[in-house]
């Protein structure tokens, strides 16, 4: 298992040793637990989709292939980064749109936070403004089914 764990070392990216070592100094935990506890997550994600997607197992991220190769740390790190950032900030947006609805005031930072992202979360295509004008004139004048 030692050796084991050498050659898991040694295949590691400098850059990634770097950043798992500080991760698990801010964590408070051994670089052992930190990449456990992780793919435990991970894998724990994998399982769950497969389960309520009916047995279906897609290839996850961090094995893509580029050309002959697996997908390399920087670019999947930049990858993941801006699909959790796209989530993240329509999650965000959404749940301030919650609070506005709801009558609270938002800060001043939240509020910023929100025009910068309301022109993106908050278009309606034409094609969908179209068919839900057309669905209320279908039933405008209508009192009852008689």
């Amino acid at each position: 298992m030692i050796l084991k764990a050498i050659d898991i070392i040694r295949g590691f990216d400098v850059s990634f040793y770097r950043k798992l070592e500080q991760y698990s100094q801010r964590c408070k935990v051994p670089m052992s637990i930190a990449i456990q506890n992780t793919m435990v997550k991970l894998w724990a994600q994998d399982a769950a989709r497969s389960k309520a997607w009916d047995g279906y197992s897609r290839v996850l991220d961090e094995f893509m292939q580029v050309g002959d190769e697996t997908i390399g740390a920087k670019e999947l790190y930049e990858i993941v980064y801006k699909q959790t950032y796209d989530e993240a900030t329509k999650e965000r947006f959404e749940d301030l749109q919650e609070k506005l609805k709801s009558g609270h005031i938002l800060t001043e930072k939240e509020e910023e936070f929100y025009n910068d992202f309301k022109h993106i979360y908050t278009y309606v295509p034409k094609q969908k403004e179209e068919a839900l004008e057309e669905g209320l004139a279908f039933w405008e004048g209508e009192d009852g089914f008689d």
